[in-house]
């Protein structure tokens, strides 16, 4: 067991040597604390802890999704890695940011998720942070709904240039056509957000078309 007292983490004297097991259930307990409440945390022996999650939320602004996060204290962190889910299982990446590295005071940090699935559905998020040293952690799972329509077909990043997300409402064909008329890809999709490469294809203007509806994409 191991205790933060602001600055830094250290193994809390007083703790039981042995957890104790009823079940499927271990406990560990420490004596003799006295103080203000602050962190606890279960580690293995002579580990030390990279990251204290200290919040994380998210909130809808307009037609995009603000995550904000922060952290007690840093240890050796290198970045945090923003992931996406509509069913809590299956997870996409959304983008990084650079964590502080060493810290002993809070940090904040936010990212915001520009094309949220919609039309009732739910848009999981977590935090996976990763340390210099190629361990990680995750932080809690959180949850946005949006009870709104949403657009029929929508692409990002929009310049893309090695790799286009494609997100569809509802399961349909999908073509990426030259403006001179030439398909260069097609897929029928299923609901939800896709990962296309678009590296073999030329650089300029291309149309992202699903039934009547057209999305003009720049390949750079």
């Amino acid at each position: 067991l191991n205790h933060h007292n602001g600055t830094a983490w250290s193994f809390a004297a007083g703790t039981s040597g042995t957890p104790s097991v009823s079940g499927s259930t271990k406990t560990m307990t420490h004596t003799s604390y006295t103080g203000t409440f602050s962190p606890f945390a279960i580690s293995e022996s002579n580990t030390v802890l990279p990251v204290t999650w200290q919040s994380f939320e998210a909130k809808k602004l307009n037609d995009k999704v603000m995550l904000s996060w922060s952290t007690a204290s840093e240890q050796n962190t290198k970045d945090f890695e923003i992931l996406h889910s509509t069913d809590a299982s299956n997870w996409n990446i959304l983008g990084n940011v650079l964590a502080a590295g060493n810290s002993s005071t809070s940090r904040s940090y936010s990212f915001d998720h520009m094309i949220p699935v919609k039309h009732n559905s739910y848009n999981y998020y977590r935090i996976k942070q990763y340390d210099l040293d190629g361990k990680f952690s995750y932080s809690k799972i959180i949850s946005v709904i949006f009870n709104v329509v949403g657009a029929d077909i929508m692409a990002y990043p929009n310049p893309a240039t090695n790799k286009l997300t494609i997100y569809v409402s509802n399961e349909q064909e999908v073509r990426l056509i030259k403006l001179e008329g030439t398909t260069v890809w097609k897929d029928k999709l299923t609901a939800g957000p896709h990962v296309i490469s678009i590296e073999h294809l030329a650089r300029g203007m291309y149309l992202l078309q699903t039934g009547t509806t057209y999305r003009k994409i720049l390949l750079q």
